[in-house]
């Protein structure tokens, strides 16, 4: 059955094969053990389900959008088949806020996430190789493997990759990635205020554009890139968690130590740490951070740079702000770690306020005995 046209609400029993090729609204629900095609005229027309359907047969999109408007829109674990140009358009009208995602998605479409709800996608893809795309300021959460060559693309809203999710690519155009327990090929983001953060799982590398910020608390990265001017913040349990790590200039790279009782490092990178130009340093020191010596803030297998890389120094500790332009006395950088001369620092240390106390009685203590004089 081929409908050149869609008309009417009423019930409709499919058990052999349809084909829609005309765009519009199916207000019809659908049942029975037949099959379902979309194949619109152009891939931009679309066709859109308004109805709870119950039929079991696939749903192929050859070409144009199928747009499910409420969440029962396909039966849950229905089969759905895309081409390439296809897409799959998932918008609820904040029917709820937050959705589990049921079907059986196979081919290399789009899916579209374009509610302002969380979609969760939990099981069914480990055979789809397109596009999931999230946009609309919505939320999805990934924690299903994908199949080869798969990417979530991010655009005004935020993703998820959490345990059990995998995919090869993710991209953030706009908005926010969280990495947590997942496994991610390539992370690239983009020029993106927003931040984006990584506290457990394993990505392949990550590359960060212009502007954008990410914070590492944990997992691992095997390659790390921070554009020019781009923020990175360690924290955490992200002491192990890079491979390669190179910092471009003008970034700001703010680190909160973790072993504040010892000379050892605080992160170590396992390969290369390559120095842009240009780089503000921000460390979190703890209060009990030895104060008198050289303070191994990163290793790396091999380290290219120099003092000169670093434009500024900002160290926050004890409730006080310390900041540096010229930061030749306090970084010394080697062939194989950056370290903080912490006797240095804290020789430029304020004084407790109970020594600014101190000092201010003892100054009117001078000044009365000079009137009585």
């Amino acid at each position: 059955l081929t409908l050149g046209t869609i008309a009417g609400s009423g019930a409709v029993t499919n058990n052999g094969a349809s084909t829609i090729t005309a765009a519009g609204t199916v207000a019809n629900a659908m049942s029975g053990s037949g099959t379902v095609t979309i194949a619109t005229a152009n891939s931009s027309d679309q066709v859109v389900f308004t109805n709870a359907n119950t039929y079991d047969g696939t749903t192929t999109i050859t070409r144009g959008r199928l747009v499910l408007n409420r969440g029962d829109a396909l039966k849950t674990s229905a089969q759905v088949s895309m081409a390439a140009e296809a897409q799959l358009i998932l918008n609820y009208g904040g029917e709820s806020s937050e959705h589990t995602f049921g079907q059986i998605v196979t081919g290399a479409g789009t899916i579209v996430h374009h509610d302002q709800g969380t979609e969760r996608f939990a099981s069914g893809l480990n055979d789809f190789t397109g596009t999931i795309l999230v946009d609309n300021g919505g939320t999805m959460v990934l924690s299903t493997g994908t199949g080869t060559g798969a990417r979530v693309w991010v655009n005004g809203c935020s993703a998820e990759i959490s345990t059990g999710g995998s995919v090869d690519t993710v991209t953030v155009d706009d908005g926010f990635v969280v990495v947590n327990g997942g496994t991610v090929g390539t992370l690239t983001l983009n020029d993106t205020t927003d931040t984006s953060s990584i506290s457990s799982g394993s990505v392949g590398s990550v590359t960060m554009g212009s502007g954008s910020t990410l914070d590492v608390t944990g997992g691992s990265i095997d390659e790390l890139v921070v554009g020019e001017s781009a923020i990175l913040n360690l924290a955490g349990n992200a002491e192990d968690s890079l491979g390669r790590l190179i910092l471009g200039d003008n970034v700001t790279l703010y680190i909160a130590p973790e072993n504040g009782t010892s000379t050892s490092s605080d992160y170590n990178v396992a390969h290369d740490l390559l120095l842009g130009t240009g780089i503000a340093l921000e460390i979190d020191l703890d209060d009990d951070v030895i104060k008198n010596g050289m303070y191994d803030l990163m290793t790396a297998g091999s380290v290219s740079g120099s003092t000169g890389s670093f434009r500024s120094l900002t160290v926050h500790q004890g409730g006080q702000t310390l900041r540096f332009s010229d930061v030749s006395s306090y970084i010394e950088v080697t062939d194989s770690s950056i370290r903080l001369n912490t006797k240095a620092i804290y020789s430029e240390s304020v004084p407790e306020p109970g020594t600014w106390l101190l000092m201010v009685l003892g100054l009117l203590g001078v000044g009365l005995v000079r009137r009585r004089r």
